[in-house]
């Protein structure tokens, strides 16, 4: 049985699918399962062991409509004649493009009663955003293959000397450190900087961080090297800046073996924070609807001031997010009273 996925979105979209492969496979061990992934979030599933094979292909060519390449895509998709195929994008084209595939059972989402995906697809879920996310994905699986989406089983897989790598960097500092990461909510075709915590605020936050005596780690990829940039606490002893240092399985590992704390807002680092299992994960949520994205176990601050202005078509209708009413002691407050409950 050979199933094809398809997920070209952010790298926190990306982590979301993982359970969905974990699951297929545990049910049909010799299935084939390929991935056909936006080249932005392809190293996300880079040695996942529930994957056969991973296909990557630019976003630009969907956005531009790059109609000859996509086509050969195609094309190269139906010679492997699969029996699943599931389009995890939300937009309607992709479920055109899964049609085009050849996968002989077809399913996806629908935004709005599109009478075109009744012959694209062999069964839908309606899509209102009023949900989380992942839950979306529960029920994409359940109405296919009658399967159980769990949220535990998101996960990243680095290599033993991915993870080696890091052991020996943390071998001279004390771990169980406080990540921040300031950046992220950039992907391809979208520029979200509505849903970014103000970066003084950040500034201010490990500042206060430093004085307390917490080791703070700030966290990010190679497009974040200059934004994540405080040259104020650079000879701090306790503040390392890895933005851009380890790729993203070992930011990851980082994560799940060192961090305890982990503070930022709607992005990508959110859900490897969530993935990687931080105890506590505090996240600022202004434009975008807590409910639909924070991970479930994450203590979630909102703009006191702003609605969510975020729409299941994935624009926003404000230019107005509310970040900056988020104060910083609203943050350390929460900081503070997690402590306290530890002691008692």
């Amino acid at each position: 049985m050979k199933f094809l996925i398809i997920r070209t979105g952010a790298i926190g979209d990306v982590i979301l699918t993982t359970p969905i492969l974990k699951a297929i496979k545990e049910r049909y061990s010799k299935s084939e399962i390929h991935y056909l992934v936006g080249e932005w979030s392809a190293d996300v599933l880079k040695y996942n062991p529930y994957i056969d094979r991973i296909i990557p292909i630019k976003e630009k060519w969907f956005f531009k409509k790059e109609w000859r390449i996509i086509r050969a895509y195609q094309s190269m998709l139906k010679k492997e004649n699969y029996d699943y195929g599931f389009a995890l994008d939300k937009s309607w084209l992709f479920n055109i493009f899964l049609f085009l595939s050849g996968a002989k059972n077809r399913y996806g989402f629908s935004r709005e009663h599109h009478i075109l995906n009744n012959i694209l697809l062999s069964n839908q879920v309606r899509f209102s955003g009023k949900k989380k996310e992942y839950e979306y994905y529960s029920d994409l699986l359940h109405v296919s293959l009658g399967l159980k989406y769990d949220y535990n089983n998101m996960s990243l897989y680095p290599t033993k000397e991915e993870k080696r790598a890091v052991d020996n960097y943390m071998e001279w500092i004390k771990p169980k450190f406080v990540g921040i990461a300031p950046g992220g909510a950039v992907n391809p075709g979208q520029k979200a900087l509505l849903k970014r915590w103000p970066k003084k605020y950040y500034g201010k936050l490990i500042k206060h961080l430093l004085l307390n005596g917490k080791q703070v780690f700030v966290i990010g990829g190679q497009n974040d090297m200059d934004y994540n940039r405080f040259p104020e606490f650079e000879k701090n002893k306790d503040y390392y800046n890895l933005t851009g240092a380890f790729n993203i399985r070992q930011v990851y590992y980082l994560l799940k073996k060192y961090c305890t704390i982990f503070i930022t807002h709607d992005s990508g680092p959110m859900n490897l924070a969530a993935a990687a299992k931080i105890r506590k994960l505090i996240t600022l949520f202004g434009p975008t609807p807590p409910e639909r994205f924070a991970p479930p176990n994450a203590i979630v601050l909102q703009s006191p001031t702003h609605q969510p202005c975020y729409t299941i078509h994935g624009k926003f209708t404000s230019k107005q997010g509310g970040m900056e009413d988020i104060s910083v002691k609203e943050v350390l407050q929460h900081l503070k009273k997690e402590e306290k409950d530890e002691r008692n």
